[in-house]
């Protein structure tokens, strides 16, 4: 990505899709009075990244020291012919907490993306994570504590009810005691931590997680079960200790769905136009969409801010400031972000 690594430009390789689908906005935005050829929209989309890196740095910076984040990954295209790759497929990773959220593309979906990405100096803490390998990987190397998502496990319970009718009820049975946890953990956050009602609530948990472990043992045994349950049953017990962290930990959510949520609009996105043409326009979506989320988590108006922004720019000669801390949310003082909460007026040149 843009962080501290080379950046790969070639010749770009767009599909006919992809010019059929440039074709078509083109077509749109001269219906409305704006005649543009697709060279002048390239040029000047990739004129804009590097306005954007030291922006995009410093949401990363932020991004790996926080204590806890969700994760999660979705395919992506790129069509560009990259040396030693042997197909457009990438893959745009998405590390959401509290106060960033940062897309990070790549052309692999491997455990390196996740070891470079935070890096030694910022281990530990927690990650939300779906139960896909690379992500195991680098726990065990120390750097975080995974907690997998019960939305998943409930998942597997209903597509098992589906594919097995006969086995409904058992499946249902274990959807059932899925919502039982999330109930009471809904119920135990309202309340303030060391409040008698929150203890009430995790006392209730911790019972609940208690029954919920005995009867997965008790099934797990059961050599009646088909081969399909048992397997649910085995991988509920193998990401067990990661499913049961929030216990301990109220301020961990039970599931990714944060996550997911924020790679919708880029599924959705990837449709209509099939992925990028070249790197500098992957690494400049990426871009694009940790600025606007950032500014979307802290209620700040996304045309206020680059308004600004671009005015800094133009006013030293067309270049990103040295000094970016007074766009970053985290460090605008209260009345800063007040003003970038509304939209910009733009007053009349007559």
């Amino acid at each position: 990505m843009v962080t501290k690594q080379k950046h790969i430009i070639g010749k770009p390789n767009l599909t006919n899709l992809n010019r059929e689908k440039s074709c078509r906005v083109l077509a749109q935005l001269e219906g409305n009075g704006l005649s543009l050829s697709i060279g002048t929209i390239t040029d000047g989309l990739q004129r804009l990244l590097p306005y954007f890196i030291p922006i995009y740095d410093a949401i990363v910076e932020k991004s790996v020291a926080a204590k806890h984040r969700h994760a999660d990954e979705t395919g992506w295209k790129v069509f560009e012919t990259i040396e030693g790759k042997h197909n457009n497929k990438w893959f745009l990773w998405i590390f959401h907490n509290k106060e960033t959220v940062v897309y990070k593309m790549s052309p692999t979906r491997s455990s390196n993306v996740l070891i470079e990405y935070f890096r030694k100096e910022h281990s530990g803490g927690t990650l939300n994570v779906d139960r896909y390998g690379a992500y195991k990987v680098i726990a065990k190397s120390g750097l975080f504590i995974l907690a997998f998502c019960w939305a998943y496990v409930r998942r597997d319970y209903l597509e098992h009810a589906k594919a097995y009718p006969e086995q409904e009820s058992w499946a249902l049975s274990w959807v059932e005691k899925i919502g039982n946890l999330y109930y009471i953990n809904n119920k135990r956050i309202t309340y303030k931590e060391k409040s008698l009602d929150f203890q009430r609530q995790d006392a209730a948990l911790k019972e609940a997680i208690s029954t919920m472990q005995n009867e997965l043992n008790q099934q797990c045994a059961d050599t009646a079960l088909l081969p399909s349950a048992k397997k649910l049953l085995v991988s509920l017990h193998k990401h067990w200790e990661g499913l049961i962290v929030f216990v301990v930990h109220p301020e961990i959510p039970m599931d990714n769905n944060t996550a997911e949520r924020g790679l919708r609009n880029s599924v959705l996105g990837r449709k209509n136009y099939y992925g990028s043409g070249a790197v500098w326009a992957a690494e400049l979506a990426a871009c694009l969409y940790t600025l606007f989320e950032t500014l979307k988590l802290w209620k700040l108006n996304e045309n206020a801010w680059l308004l600004n922004y671009f005015y800094e720019c133009a006013l030293l000669g067309g270049k990103p400031p040295e000094d970016i801390t007074s766009f970053l949310p985290w460090e605008m003082s209260e009345h800063q972000r007040e003003l970038l909460s509304k939209p910009p007026s733009y007053e009349s040149s007559e």
